[in-house]
């Protein structure tokens, strides 16, 4: 009876510890497969006057395609101007690249798209010109029935394409909290954006070079505002955008107030 007994359970575990290793090697063989089809996206960034890389500040935004306007990753340019974003899942990408230079004058946005920008590209020297202008500021209120974490974007639609304009400052997030300019009871605050204060230039990239258009595009932002607990544990709030509004290079037009209504 022990022997049988023996028997039956071994056949099992035999057959048992086969089925986990084709598992593991075919869990293995997919993650291998996934990896390989990762990968790097890079460029380098030179300030147009000097050709060399700049001394301000720059970010360069790796933002979905197309235009949804979602980043997935950002970077700032080394000591000599190259950036690389590593492990890029397969699809198609878009560039924004904005900053201030030395003397703290915005640059001019670029916006680089083109089914060329994909894992594996390197899309050359991208030359940055400077505006000439500081960066136009936009005093953005913000109200909510109790004090919440918020969180500002500022977003372009360039064309077919809505994008997510970085700035060197990174993304404002701040606790509202009670003020008596509030109107009525809660808990508000005015946070002031600062955006580029020229247009954007676009260009696309085929894989092999880099195409500008001739004139750059009207400068159209809109800000949204994401609303969390205080701690910021958890979104709380839908987001909410403003109308789209102009920045002219000498200042910026305010916004409608963010409202926030019903935050847990």
């Amino acid at each position: 009876m022990r022997r049988l007994i023996g028997k039956f359970f071994i056949l099992p575990l035999a057959a048992l510890f086969a089925v986990i290793s084709c598992l593991s090697l075919s869990l293995q063989a997919s993650d291998n497969s996934a990896a390989s089809n990762t990968g790097n996206i890079s460029g380098r960034v030179l300030d147009a006057g000097t050709k060399k890389p700049s001394a301000g500040t720059v970010v360069v935004a790796l933002e979905s395609q197309p235009g949804d306007g979602n980043i997935v990753n950002a970077t700032s340019p080394d000591g000599n101007g190259h950036f690389s974003f590593t492990q890029v899942k397969p699809g198609n990408y878009a560039l924004v690249i904005t900053g201030v230079d030395a003397s703290k004058k915005s640059y001019t946005p670029v916006l680089v798209t083109g089914k060329g920008i994909a894992p594996g590209a390197n899309l050359g020297t991208i030359a940055l010109k400077s505006s000439g202008s500081a960066a136009a500021n936009l005093d953005v209120p913000v109200q909510s029935n109790k004090p919440i974490t918020v969180t500002l974007t500022v977003n372009q639609k360039v064309g077919d394409y809505s994008v997510t304009l970085p700035w060197a400052d990174g993304t404002p997030t701040f606790d509202t909290a009670a003020q008596k300019e509030c109107s009525g009871a809660g808990a508000c605050s005015h946070y002031r954006l600062q955006v580029p204060a020229s247009q954007m230039l676009t260009a696309t990239f085929d894989g092999t070079a880099l195409r500008y258009s001739p004139k750059p595009l009207a400068t159209r932002y809109s800000v949204v505002a994401n609303a969390y607990t205080q701690n910021g544990a958890r979104p709380t709030c839908d987001s909410h955008a403003s109308a789209p509004l102009e920045v002219q290079q000498a200042g910026g037009a305010q916004p409608s107030a963010i409202v926030f209504s019903g935050c847990e």
